[in-house]
């Protein structure tokens, strides 16, 4: 997927307090999509992830903030774990 780099400085200017990433897919192509520089912006969000499958794609990602592992990718899973993070 491609992203304009103006749509990348914008994005990287705004607050983020997490990123909630349901499958291993979206994760690298989050990573594919923002590339070089931004991938170091992006490792320094915290990230909920829904296996440890995905905890070791994110390790392998070289993601550097707080991991967090949801039991599945269920909205109530989601919640439940955020609400005792």
């Amino acid at each position: 997927p491609h992203v304009s780099q103006q749509r990348l400085h914008t994005l990287t200017q705004q607050p983020i307090d997490l990123i909630i990433s349901t499958s291993a897919e979206s994760l690298r192509n989050l990573y594919a999509m923002l590339g070089g520089e931004h991938c170091d912006w992006l490792r320094q969000i915290p990230l909920l992830v829904i296996s440890q499958d995905m905890q070791q794609l994110a390790t392998e990602l070289k993601h550097e903030a707080t991991l967090i592992i949801a039991n599945n990718a269920t909205e109530q899973s989601i919640a439940t774990t955020l609400m005792h993070h």
